[in-house]
């Protein structure tokens, strides 16, 4: 594959068009190091969240460009195409350069800006929208995937930073390319997750009071107000309590708890309101519930690449609750047909 190949990869997976296979494709490009510095300098260019902006449309402008070089092809002797070809290689790659070199010369002349005033650095930012997964795969190699209402903040100048620093809001889960000359840390809230070559799991939801981290595998070291230089093993998961400032420490299932990443929601005996939350931000449509009857129902279930009608529908017959759709929410109520046959 060539050069332009990389540059129309990497572009779909930066706006989040890519998929499964264009990931794979574009890890092989990222084992060089020239690869590498490309996408640096590609992703510095794309400014985050705006999908209007003559960055985030190239791959639908190339795509017209393919388009209406194909249709002029037709029209063309057949001793001409090689021709043709060539010269669509050297418009998109010219194509791809021009945005580079734009993006440089916008970030340097901002950078220098806002130095000038504040010795800041610019900052980019991924989101997953409610109910949606977004992968996001950082300038050094690592990979990151984004659970549903969570949002990943890294300076634009992240890969050449003395430790590689990202904050999280919400879920995601980590595969980092180790560096032994740069650590990589997740920040989130009070804890600090440094990596040590591993795959993790991370969730700090704005609105909850407590954080998780998973280690998969590998090894990882977790700072927190309760202890500092805490290193995990894999399959131990560390739990901090912003409420009373306490953490602990256990073991944990790896499909459980990160099988939301492969469309997988496993359910050990865990009371309903803890699982309509988790369906709640799975699926992005809150389900709320009035009833405490409900506090008191426990379940082990899972569901795999079920939609939420589905699993709502399985849940109604399994614990007697009844959901009503309630256009911007679902209402989980205590299905009263339902204890009645019971008090019969």
């Amino acid at each position: 594959m060539s050069t332009t190949d990389f540059y129309e990869l990497a572009i779909r997976c930066l706006t989040n068009e890519g998929t499964d296979h264009d990931w794979k494709e574009l890890e092989k490009f990222l084992q060089k190091r020239e690869y590498r510095q490309l996408y640096q300098k590609l992703a510095s260019s794309f400014p985050s969240e705006e999908k209007n902006s003559p960055q985030y449309n190239l791959e639908r402008s190339l795509n017209r460009l393919r388009s209406g070089i194909s249709l002029d092809e037709k029209r063309v002797p057949t001793r001409k195409k090689g021709r043709i070809k060539v010269l669509l290689r050297g418009l998109v790659a010219a194509s791809v350069a021009a945005v580079i070199a734009l993006g440089t010369v916008k970030y340097h002349s901002g950078k220098e800006d806002i130095q000038s005033k504040s010795e800041k650095v610019a900052w980019l930012k991924k989101s997953a929208p409610a109910g949606q997964q977004v992968r996001v795969l950082l300038s050094d190699g690592t990979q990151v995937i984004l659970n549903g209402n969570s949002q990943l903040r890294y300076a634009s100048n992240y890969a050449s930073q003395s430790v590689r620093k990202v904050f999280l809001s919400g879920e995601a889960f980590f595969t980092v390319k180790h560096n032994d000359k740069k650590e990589f840390e997740v920040v989130t809230g009070h804890v600090v997750t440094r990596d040590l070559g591993t795959r993790f799991n991370v969730e700090a939801y704005a609105e909850d009071s407590i954080i998780t981290v998973a280690l998969v595998d590998g090894a990882i070291e977790v700072s927190s107000p309760v202890a500092r230089h805490l290193q995990l093993k894999p399959h131990q998961k560390l739990t901090y309590h912003a409420s009373d400032n306490s953490q602990e420490v256990n073991s944990f299932n790896v499909a459980e708890l990160t099988g939301w990443k492969d469309q997988l929601l496993i359910f050990h005996n865990k009371p309903l309101p803890v699982v309509l939350e988790k369906l709640s931000r799975h699926y992005g449509k809150p389900i709320v519930f009035h009833d405490s009857a409900l506090n008191q129902i426990v379940l082990t279930t899972q569901f795999k690449q079920k939609s939420l009608d589905q699993v709502l529908e399985v849940l109604s017959y399994a614990v007697g609750v009844k959901f009503i759709d309630k256009g911007d929410s679902i209402l989980a109520v205590k299905n009263n047909s339902d204890r009645k046959r019971n008090e019969n």
